[in-house]
């Protein structure tokens, strides 16, 4: 399933703020932690699934075994029965899950920001060039005001067949309506 990579972006911003008051749970040692945390995983997991991003699914998956493993009074390092510390096991268990669960987040969206930095950066080269080839002016931009303006001048943008082909290569890394929200933070831009 093709999602707009804005969506993801925010997605996963959302699931950031979560973990943080997951830490915050964590540090108090409240007991929801676990109930609420095997919770997030899941709904990280499914998320991630949903979007086809297996990869991102098969590690939340592991992140999830490894926890609920210790839940069980098992150690999930060496899988051996705990008998006594049963608790201190789960929340050591916990923090190496919080830590690794906050690093696949992050890089991911570190990987998102740098897909709409890249694809911002050759748009905002595609308006410039624009300008200077007379495709737009001044008063174009004044006409826009809303996403169906946006949408209305970019297919008259892509009439020219230069950008017709530099449409087809952001199509590649994100969605239509990702390029309609980036054209709209670029025109706003320009028109200041």
């Amino acid at each position: 399933m093709r999602v707009f990579v804005h969506y993801k972006k925010q997605k996963v911003e959302f699931f950031l703020e979560e973990l943080n008051e997951l830490h915050e749970k964590y540090i108090s040692r409240t007991f929801d932690f676990d109930k609420n945390f095997i919770s997030h995983l899941k709904e990280c997991q499914d998320f991630f699934h949903e979007i086809g991003d297996s990869n991102m699914s098969s590690k939340l998956s592991q992140l999830r075994t490894y926890f609920e493993t210790s839940l069980k009074g098992i150690n999930p390092q060496n899988l051996e029965k705990i008998r006594t510390g049963k608790r201190e096991n789960i929340w050591i268990s916990a923090f190496h899950c919080l830590s690794n669960h906050g690093n696949q987040l992050q890089e991911s969206l570190n990987n998102l920001e740098f897909i709409l930095n890249e694809a911002n950066e050759t748009l905002s080269q595609l308006v410039i060039t624009a300008f200077q080839s007379k495709l737009i002016n001044d008063k174009d931009l004044k006409t826009i005001k809303n996403l169906n303006d946006i949408e209305n001048k970019w297919n008259q943008l892509c009439q020219n067949e230069q950008i017709k082909l530099i449409e087809k290569k952001l199509k590649l890394t994100i969605h239509q309506q990702d390029i309609y929200i980036l054209l709209d933070k670029i025109f706003n831009k320009i028109k200041l």
